[in-house]
Order: structure tokens, then C-alpha cells, then sequence
């Protein structure tokens, strides 16, 4: 799957396997994928489709943080497994993608793909920030 990713698509995945391996989480979620877009300074595609300053961003870290569960740091030789509701994110990126003409995922199409997934604590704390599923297709069109 992730050959149909973006260099910068494939960049956020690996972060989120890493603060997934500092929390010590069994699986990449989609929470886990937002800290990973938030490790870029600033984070551009989250401000490119939603808006928000610095402050803004830091405030979304801390509200991610206080909610993933604590293990004991993992290892990223591990392998550490995407949850189900991450694959689904994936797959709504790459319906995003699709139609575009881009023959790659970005990492927009990633917070859309968020956006997208029903019941998602990531999309509920994306939309408590600001972000809107219609507004973040017209400016990720925008930017093709």
C-alpha cells in the first residue's frame, strides 16, 4: 500500500510508528499518524488545510498526548502493526488521491482520509480545532 504514498506521506507514517514506539502503543493510530504530522515545524499540511498557529498545534499535541495509553517503549525493529481504523484512513486517502490526477498520497490526502473516518477520535479532536472535511478538499485541491 504504501508504494501509492509520497515520499512526505511515507515521512508522517514513520513518525507515527515512532511515537507509537515512545508510548509504548501496540498499534499506529490514527492519533498516533496526527503527532506524526506534527513532528514538521510548523506543521504545514495540517495548517495548509485547517488553518492554526503555533500555539494551536501545540494545544492539539497535548490533547493527543493526554489520551494515547502508556506501555513500555517499544522498539521500531518491531514491526508495530497499523489499527484497523488507520488502514481505513489509508484507504480513504487513497480515494482522495485518485480522482486528482496525482499519482501519489499526500499528506493532506492523510487528513482528509482522517476526516473521513467515521467514529475517529482523531477526526473529533481535527474538527474540536477548526477543521472542516469540505474546506480541507477545496484547499487540498487548490494546492494540486
Amino acid at each position: 500500500m504504501f508504494d501509492r504514498f509520497s515520499a512526505s506521506a511515507r515521512r508522517v507514517v514513520f513518525h507515527a510508528g515512532v511515537q507509537a514506539g515512545v508510548f509504548g502503543t501496540e498499534m499506529i493510530t490514527p492519533e498516533l499518524l496526527l503527532l506524526g504530522m506534527l513532528q514538521q515545524r510548523p506543521p504545514l499540511e495540517l495548517s495548509r488545510l485547517i488553518g492554526g498557529d503555533a500555539d494551536h498545534w501545540d494545544a492539539l499535541r497535548k490533547q493527543i498526548e493526554e489520551n494515547i495509553p502508556r506501555g513500555n517503549p517499544v522498539s521500531l525493529s518491531a514491526g508495530i502493526p497499523v489499527s484497523q481504523e488507520l488502514e481505513h484512513v489509508f484507504q480513504h486517502a487513497i480515494e482522495e488521491m485518485s480522482g486528482t490526477g496525482l499519482e501519489r498520497v499526500q499528506p493532506g490526502h492523510l487528513v482528509i482520509g482522517i476526516l473521513r473516518e467515521e467514529g475517529c477520535h482523531a477526526a473529533e479532536l481535527l474538527r474540536a480545532n477548526g477543521a472542516d472535511l469540505g474546506l480541507a478538499r477545496q484547499r487540498m485541491l487548490k494546492s494540486q
